[in-house]
C-alpha cells in the first residue's frame, strides 16, 4: 500500500503558486487498466490548511479534451483527473469521489460504493477550481473545503483512505491509471479495498 503525506500550509495556493516547489511529487503510473494506451505521465502535490485540502495534477497529457465546465455532468468521459477519499475508515465505509475535468466541470459523489452513491450539491466556486491548458500538457487545482466534508462525514482523521487517478474515456487515447495499485479485471476506480493511506502532515510551531 502507497502512502502520501499531505503538508500543512497557513493557506490553500493557488495553482502557480512558488509554494508547491517545496511540496512532494507523487505519480499516477499504475496502468494495468490501459498496459497498451498511450498513458500520460500524470503526477500529482497535496497540501492542507486549516479551511481544507489542496490538490494539484500536472499531465503531459495531448489533444487535452475540456467539454465539461458545470457541476455534476461527465468530467471522466473528458481529459480529467480525480481523487477519491474516505475522510474517517474506521468508522465509515463510505467514500468521496472528485472527478475533475479539464474544462473545470466538477462532478462529486459519496456512498459505500459504485452503486450505492449520492451525487452531492455544490456550487463550483466553492473548490476555488483552476485549469490551465497548453500543447504539452495541462494543470489542475482544487479545493476542498473540510465543512463540505464534514457535511457528509462524521468526521475527517489525520490518517484516512484514498487514491489518486488520471482517466479519459472519449479522449483520443482511452485510458485509465491510477496512484495505488487496483487489482480488477475491467477498469474501475470504485474500489476502496484497494485505496492507499492518506496522511495530514504535521503542523509547524
Amino acid at each position: 500500500m502507497k502512502e502520501y503525506i499531505f503538508k500543512y500550509l497557513p493557506e490553500n495556493p493557488k495553482i502557480f503558486s512558488p509554494i508547491w516547489e517545496g511540496v512532494s511529487e507523487a505519480r499516477i503510473d499504475c496502468v494495468s487498466f490501459s498496459p497498451k494506451a498511450i498513458n500520460p505521465m500524470t503526477t500529482i502535490k497535496g497540501v492542507y490548511s486549516d479551511k481544507g485540502l489542496t490538490v494539484l495534477f500536472q499531465s503531459d497529457e495531448k489533444n487535452v479534451l475540456a467539454r465539461y465546465k458545470g457541476v455534476n455532468e461527465k468530467p471522466w468521459t473528458d481529459s480529467c483527473v480525480e481523487i477519491f477519499f474516505n475522510p474517517c475508515p474506521t468508522l465509515s465505509d463510505k467514500y468521496f469521489n472528485f472527478e475533475l475535468s479539464a474544462g473545470g466541470g466538477l462532478l462529486i459523489g459519496y456512498g459505500e460504493g459504485r452503486e450505492d452513491r449520492l451525487r452531492c450539491d455544490f456550487e463550483l466556486d466553492i473548490f476555488d477550481i483552476e485549469t490551465d491548458i497548453k500543447p504539452d500538457g495541462w494543470m489542475a487545482k482544487l479545493t476542498i473545503p473540510f465543512s463540505f466534508v464534514l457535511g457528509y462525514a462524521k468526521e475527517f482523521r489525520d490518517v484516512f483512505a484514498g487514491n489518486f487517478q488520471k482517466c479519459g474515456d472519449e479522449t483520443q487515447n482511452p485510458h485509465f491509471v491510477v496512484w495505488n495499485e487496483i487489482k480488477n479485471k475491467v477498469p474501475d476506480f470504485h474500489k476502496p479495498e484497494f485505496f492507499g493511506k492518506f496522511i495530514l502532515g504535521r503542523k509547524k510551531n
